[in-house]
């Protein structure tokens, strides 16, 4: 047995990390690319609109509207984007931490992630109250470890 040097030569999409034979799969993986709609710091409101409660900030409440068939009131929330990161299973697939300050967490979900779709769509808020601007910036890049 000899004791040479085998030089092996692999190419790594710079997006997802996955490692290729060939230079043009590798290619062809950068290519998908990674297209985030939202940013951190944007303000939205998700496909969870119409909660029939909250137990936070009444200023993180976007819309109030009577319930179905005298069901009391139903809630659209504001979320903050606290970060985007790419899918644990596709890292060229967005991913949004959302955070709201309409809920505590002690009776409920405060924070949670979700995607552009098949899920809870999140949908970018135009001229969001500057109050919810202001009191979002203290949760900016904050986690979420479930799915909203």
């Amino acid at each position: 047995m000899g004791e040479g040097v085998t030089v092996l030569t692999q190419y790594r999409c710079d997006i997802c990390g996955r490692l290729y034979k060939r230079y043009q799969d590798a290619m062809d993986c950068h290519e998908q690319g990674f297209h985030p709609t939202l940013l951190e710091g944007d303000i939205a409101i998700a496909g969870i609109n119409r909660l029939g409660w909250f137990d936070g900030d009444p200023k993180w409440v976007a819309q109030e509207v009577p319930g179905d068939s005298g069901t009391g009131k139903l809630y659209t929330l504001y979320f903050v984007v606290t970060r985007v990161d790419g899918d644990d299973r596709d890292a060229h697939r967005p991913r949004y931490h959302l955070f709201t300050k309409a809920m505590t967490g002690e009776q409920g979900w405060q924070s949670g992630w979700t995607f552009n779709e098949h899920h809870i769509r999140p949908q970018k808020v135009e001229n969001p109250p500057k109050y919810v601007v202001e009191t979002s910036k203290e949760v900016l890049g904050r986690k979420s470890e479930w799915l909203l």
